[in-house]
């Protein structure tokens, strides 16, 4: 899987596949998710109807970064959301997934 990171101003850059993604802080890994559609879900997040108030404040008061990683298979989305979420345990992260 190869990641890569942008600045949120350059999102519109992100692919419109499947993939998993990591929004940080510095070296801090705050929200990971997956999507089915990268570009929209990350998107969404930046977006003032962000539902998840601790991710909308970090975005919102720090530079945040995105990371992300297409992958070629949907069926992967949530055994790697897992992996990524219990490797870096992210503060902003409302429900935890099931491990695989």
């Amino acid at each position: 899987m190869q990641w890569h990171t942008i600045s949120p101003c350059f999102i519109f850059m992100v692919p419109g596949t499947a993939g998993v993604y990591m929004i940080t802080v510095g070296n801090q890994v705050v929200y990971v998710g997956q999507a089915t559609d990268l570009r929209t879900r990350i998107q969404q997040h930046f977006l003032d109807s962000e539902p998840n108030s601790d991710l909308k404040n970090v975005i919102q008061h720090y530079q945040v970064a995105v990371m992300f990683a297409e992958v070629e298979y949907v069926s992967e989305l949530n055994r790697l959301e897992s992996d990524l979420y219990y490797r870096y345990n992210p503060v902003c992260n409302k429900i935890a997934p099931p491990r695989y």
